[in-house]
């Protein structure tokens, strides 16, 4: 039996070295392109290789930066699962709270209000208040000891924590101390809800894990220190800034010491931030992958790491998706401080009711992003100028409205009662038609100064003044289209403006008069708009 098969071999062999003899040709080419095959799958699969080295590279810092220390700052109030290769993705969040798997993971009462619940939904988490929307669609409506309560539409759900509840307490929580309950929550996530209530940004230096911790009626302050001790860590603090993680880690010249971090971007690409942090001197270094635009990693000090944080705020907004980094560089404008400093600028521009809500402080210069407050700029300038020139940590500013009297007016009035240079006002562009005035006063004045502009803004009697006239067959019609103008612009009624019959004498050439019975202050105010008509353009 095994000779024919040993036949049946020799014969395929023959056979086969025939094909090749007949075929040479084909079978180099067939030999060419195995090899490009093969080549083609050990270079992509190099490629592929290298990007997730590119990523795990960043964990290996230079000398002048701490070993394998990758940090988030915080907090976070929605935070989405890094393992989850849909980092920026949405879709995985339910729309409707009712319908989709979501889990209550702590709660913090406090007795100032301001209760925050940690709530998981899909791959995303999030830190949130009572009162507080949650993706457009959820409202967290009550936060209690276990449970906390969501609004949707006309619909409500109760979510509650799991494990054994907290035993009630009669002591009432005092000042700002909080009650807190964790029941296996990622400690960014915890330390997220910290922040807030200490007011401050956290570092955290280590890896993500989950903590479950309850205590009840103690500061912010303590419930850190609490965290800190279950974990095996420790914290240190400048100002605002506390960084936690293990002790031989943080030591007393932490805060010079050069961090890694990675943001996550929802709406504008990595390739378009990292231009504008160049552009604004910021000291760090970036770096991005080209296959995840959506990320960007950040070498620098923990304090350089906040002022990253807050541009990338200010900037990764949906009204900036698409947009190209010329035209995002542009959506922002800077105040320079010379001898107030930057915190104080923003507080007195609040308190004038230019209040700023999207900013940068980089040294003595703000970024101002609010685009809702460039079409006041030169307000907030000439506001600036007149701060920063004096010593304004003790003076207050404060917004008055005027109603019977334009701004330019009221200014020149304040001075006649005696405050001298310690009051100063700002009357902006066109002060003979606006009616806002900006008060600049020591806090003591505050309510004496206010007092004067209501006794200056009082109503005054009434008095009958021709305001304007003319002339021709057309003088009538004239004179009732600029009524109803001048109606339109200063809300004075149009039965309070009269017009006269014809003066003149002569029906061929009729002479009409356009008078009022108001105010002398709103005569004048009339006035200045006809000479602006006369004018034919704007001055």
């Amino acid at each position: 039996m095994s000779e024919p098969n040993i036949n049946n071999e020799l014969e395929r062999e023959t056979r086969l070295k025939d094909f090749i003899l007949k075929n040479k040709r084909l079978v180099f080419l067939l030999v060419i392109l195995a090899v490009v095959i093969v080549a083609g799958i050990s270079v992509n699969l190099w490629i592929n290789q290298a990007n997730t080295l590119a990523e795990e590279d960043l964990l290996l810092p230079d000398s002048g930066i701490i070993k394998d220390q990758l940090a988030e700052i915080l907090p976070k109030t929605e935070r989405t699962d890094e393992t989850d290769l849909s980092t920026t993705d949405r879709t995985l969040i339910p729309r409707d709270p009712f319908v989709g798997p979501m889990v209550l993971l702590g709660v913090v009462n406090s007795g100032k209000g301001e209760c925050l619940a940690i709530i998981k939904a899909g791959n995303t988490t999030f830190v949130a208040k009572e009162g507080e929307q949650i993706v457009d669609y959820w409202t967290l409506n009550e936060v209690k000891r276990d449970y906390a309560v969501l609004i949707y539409e006309e619909r409500q759900t109760t979510l509650k924590l799991s494990g054994t509840s907290m035993a009630k307490s009669s002591t009432a929580i005092s000042g700002n101390n909080i009650s807190f309950d964790f029941r296996n929550a990622d400690v960014r996530d915890v330390l997220s809800t910290l922040a807030i209530k200490l007011n401050a940004n956290l570092i955290y230096t280590e890896s993500p894990t989950n903590i479950t911790l309850k205590a009840e009626n103690v500061s912010p302050v303590k419930a850190l220190e609490l965290l800190s001790h279950q974990l095996g860590y420790g914290y240190v603090q400048q100002g605002k800034l506390i960084v936690v993680g293990s002790t031989n880690k943080l030591h007393s010249d932490f805060f010079n010491q050069m961090v890694i971090t990675r943001f996550n971007l929802s709406f504008v690409e990595a390739n378009i931030i990292e231009p504008i942090i160049s552009k604004l001197a910021l000291p760090v270094k970036s770096i991005t992958i080209s296959t995840n635009q959506q990320a960007i990693w950040i070498q620098g000090t923990p304090q350089a790491l906040l002022k990253v944080q807050e541009l990338i705020a200010a900037i990764d907004k949906p009204e900036n998706a698409g947009k190209a980094e010329e035209t995002i560089s542009l959506a922002y404008r800077s105040i320079w401080t010379n001898v107030i400093s930057p915190e104080r600028v923003i507080a007195l521009l609040g308190q004038a009711g230019l209040e700023v809500q999207n900013s940068v402080i980089i040294g003595s210069r703000i970024l101002v992003f609010d685009t809702d407050l460039f079409s006041r700029w030169q307000e907030i300038e000439a506001l600036v100028r007149e701060l920063d020139n004096m010593n304004a940590s003790d003076h207050r500013v404060f917004s008055f409205s005027l109603r019977n009297t334009v701004a330019g007016d009221a200014a020149k009035r304040l001075l006649e009662f005696g405050y001298g240079e310690s009051v100063k006002t700002i009357t902006f562009n066109y002060p003979e038609f606006g009616r806002e005035l900006l008060v600049i006063c020591p806090p003591n004045l505050e309510a004496q100064v206010y007092s004067s502009l209501v006794a200056i803004d009082g109503n005054r009697s009434k008095v009958k003044l021709p305001i304007t006239s003319a002339t021709g067959s057309n003088a009538r019609s004239e004179l009732i289209a600029k009524r109803k103008l001048l109606s339109e612009l200063t809300g004075i009624s149009v039965n309070e403006m009269y017009i006269s019959d014809n003066i003149s004498g002569n029906s061929d050439s009729p002479h009409h008069v356009l008078w009022i019975e108001q105010t002398p202050d709103n005569v004048r105010l009339l006035n200045n708009y006809i000479k602006m008509f006369d004018q034919k353009i704007h001055p």
